[in-house]
């Protein structure tokens, strides 16, 4: 169950002739460690790494630390890199360089993390998981389970593969798409409950994840992150190439030299960054208080368990270009489904506890179906599968499904 991120892990490691020994490195306020993963983004990547160095070159991380891991094309080895400020200019200071596995587990992820904190250790810590990712669908999902070979429209009496359901389109538009499998025996990718047991045997309790990867602004994949991170900053459609602006976003994360964040104007950056881009114009986001999480599932439960009333699917407000969609608005599905005034009141409070910022634009875009620009008339912040045909069996293993119902 759950979905696919891109991730890499440590299997060995040799220190860089330059970097100190791990115990001379004393604790600062922050360590902002960003996991730019995979190879298929890498130019974005390093594009990504010269904004945030724009940033460190003002000085705005004073004493805290932001960690880069960096992997080669070679998909063989990746760089952990520092980004240190001198005198108005940024190095990037390779501290160590790890050999990777053909596969990645959760415990390897839990190593490289560990590994990564022995290097910069600080008194609170955030992360970005930069690169592909599906939601809460699993890596080996079942788009055929169930009723959609009975129901799809595109293909009323055929299969669907889940293959044929995440193929890129050649829209000449890059987007964050999907994990990367490289072949049967190389893969660099996680369901979520594997992400998120990988994060918890770390013993940190992120300030914030910040995913700049698509399609993560999903309940059902935020669930079982819950008690990895305070906050989650993430989209529910697909996020274009080039990511969050960092130059824009790294001071935000670094207020007061690390000691403070201002998530919400994260999301005010990024949702302006796009909304300046007029012909790539994908600029969704929310800010997920994952304290609430538990109590949304419960408003969710309650709404199931009370008088609900028939609407079409086809009206619900979704977030991916496919013509059976698998992501459609919580808060949309919420509204049209339920028929009990009392529990819709409820749930509408939740979420907004649960979501205290999200910025939206008046369209979205995406590669996955048929590619291209399109409209968003209501927007809640989260995302759900819970409407769809498809990938039943799975969705029904997920911690989300079972806690709401």
């Amino acid at each position: 169950m759950a979905m696919l991120l891109v991730m890499l892990v440590v299997t060995s490691c040799k220190k860089d002739e330059n970097s100190e020994p791990i115990e001379k490195n004393p604790k600062t306020p922050h360590t902002l460690i960003y996991y730019f993963t995979g190879t298929s983004l890498s130019l974005h990547f390093l594009n990504n790494i010269s904004a945030a160095e724009d940033a460190v070159r003002k000085g705005v991380k004073e004493n805290s630390r932001i960690i880069c891991f960096f992997q080669s094309n070679n998909r063989k080895s990746a760089d952990v890199i520092e980004l240190v400020e001198d005198n108005g200019l940024c190095e990037r200071k390779v501290l160590a360089t790890y050999e990777l596995p053909s596969v990645m587990t959760a415990e390897q992820l839990t190593e490289n993390i560990k590994n990564i904190v022995g290097l910069a250790p600080a008194d609170s810590y955030g992360i970005v998981l930069a690169g592909h990712a599906t939601g809460w669908v699993p890596i080996n999902g079942v788009a055929q389970s169930g009723s959609i070979a009975a129901s799809s429209k595109k293909h009323p009496k055929e299969y669907i593969s889940h293959e044929e359901l995440w193929k890129k389109q050649d829209s000449g538009v890059e987007t964050r798409f999907f994990g990367e499998k490289y072949s049967d025996t190389a893969a660099n990718a996680f369901d979520i409950p594997e992400l998120a047991k990988g994060l918890a045997a770390t013993n940190i309790y992120f300030d914030y994840i910040l995913f700049d990867a698509c399609l993560m602004a999903n309940v059902e994949a935020l669930y079982d992150l819950r008690k990895n991170a305070r906050y989650i900053i993430a989209s529910p459609c697909e996020i274009m190439a080039a990511g969050f602006p960092y130059e824009d976003v790294v001071p935000l994360l670094m207020k007061d030299g690390g000691r403070s964040h201002d998530l919400a104007g994260v999301c005010e950056a990024f949702n302006k960054y796009y909304d300046n881009h007029k012909s790539y114009r994908s600029g969704s986001v929310a800010l997920v208080d994952c304290k609430q999480l538990d109590a949304l599932a419960a408003a969710v439960k309650a709404v199931n368990n009370s008088t609900q009333k028939s609407y079409n699917i086809d009206d619900l407000q979704s977030f991916e270009g496919h013509e059976d969609h698998i992501f459609f608005d919580l808060g949309d599905y919420i509204e049209q489904m339920c028929d009990d005034a009392q529990a819709l009141k409820a749930f509408r409070e939740q979420m907004n506890r649960t979501i205290p910022t999200k910025y939206t634009l008046s369209v979205f875009w995406s590669n996955l179906g048929t590619a291209g620009e399109y409209p968003i008339r209501t927007f809640s912040g989260l995302t759900t599968s819970a409407p769809s045909i498809l990938y039943r069996d799975n969705y029904t293993n997920t911690a989300w499904y079972k806690a709401t119902h």
